[in-house]
């Protein structure tokens, strides 16, 4: 049966990453210890929760990048969202594509 945990990872000054994990009540245990689950399976989700949160950088650092163009149509200077952008616009690159008809 398929836990919600909530693995929630924080990174320090020294450069390591700490991570907590939240159980729900009904995986605290019976008194004989803290955690119901094996160690591997939080280890696992710790895991998980890592690398969640490098993706999760990575996209955010993708989506604030811009690199600086010319439209290849009308010549007008724009910041493009990926690097191989050759138009400023929809509009322009239709355009392009029916003028070299």
């Amino acid at each position: 049966m398929e836990r919600n945990l909530n693995v929630s990872v924080s990174r320090q000054d020294d450069g390591w990453a700490y991570v907590s994990v939240v159980l729900p009540p009904e995986d605290l245990g019976d008194g004989l210890g803290p955690w119901t689950l094996p160690d591997h399976i939080l280890l696992d989700r710790a895991a998980t929760a890592l690398h969640e949160e490098a993706h999760v950088r990575a996209v955010e650092a993708a989506r604030a990048r811009r690199w600086p163009r010319t439209c290849d149509h009308c010549g007008e200077a724009f910041d493009a969202k990926a690097p191989h952008a050759r138009f400023c616009s929809d509009r322009c690159r239709v355009a392009a594509h029916r003028a070299a008809k």
